[in-house]
């Protein structure tokens, strides 16, 4: 599900979804729902007259797992922004969906907080977080950066993968085959932990 949608070559697309296929031409990306205006999907909803069926969504995720080796799923905000009118937030369809969790969070300040509250809410709702992705969005103080990391895995118990750093221009990284497979690997490794029974 993404809101924010927009027109490309007379179709309406997923920006993100766009984005990945320019990474990888090959990748199978696909989106359930697609909503125009750029805001909380609830609201999206409402004032384009979509009804957001939960179950649509789940036959999509299981149709793309059994076609797929690996599935790797977005999720529509934070895990408390609400889907539905109803209060159905993304937290919700975590759980219906049971999928083992990666969060991806900002490095900078304030950052600690909001992982950790996070992290620990995905937890009361019994849903395994295999890790943590820490995406450089601005230039910040190294020492600030690397403290809040080692402050999310001390206080969240959950290891960080990776940290994908500050890149003026996104487009370029596509090339950085390393950084992608680097990030790729401790997924899997995560995953496999995951398989295994191994908990954060």
């Amino acid at each position: 599900m993404q809101s924010g949608a927009e027109m490309i070559d007379g179709v309406l697309s997923a920006p993100d979804v766009e984005f990945y296929k320019l990474a990888n031409p090959e990748l199978a990306a696909s989106t359930t729902y697609l909503l125009k205006k750029p805001c909380s999907p609830h609201l999206a909803a409402r004032e384009e007259e979509v009804q957001i069926e939960v179950n649509k969504i789940i036959e999509h995720y299981q149709q793309l797992s059994r076609e797929n080796e690996f599935v790797l799923i977005e999720g529509a905000g934070g895990v408390m922004v609400p889907l539905r009118d109803d209060g159905y937030s993304m937290l919700d369809l975590m759980k219906e969906l049971s999928a083992p969790v990666v969060i991806v969070a900002r490095t900078g300040v304030g950052t600690i907080n909001h992982t950790v509250l996070t992290a620990e809410r995905l937890k009361q709702e019994g849903i395994n977080v295999i890790g943590i992705i820490m995406n450089q969005m601005t230039i910040e103080d190294t020492k600030v950066e690397q403290d809040n990391i080692r402050m999310i895995e001390l206080m969240t118990r959950v290891p960080v993968l990776g940290m994908i750093p500050y890149i003026e221009n996104p487009l370029s990284a596509f090339g950085d085959s390393e950084m992608l497979e680097h990030l790729f690997s401790k997924l899997m490794e995560g995953d496999s932990n995951e398989r295994a029974g191994k908990s954060f």
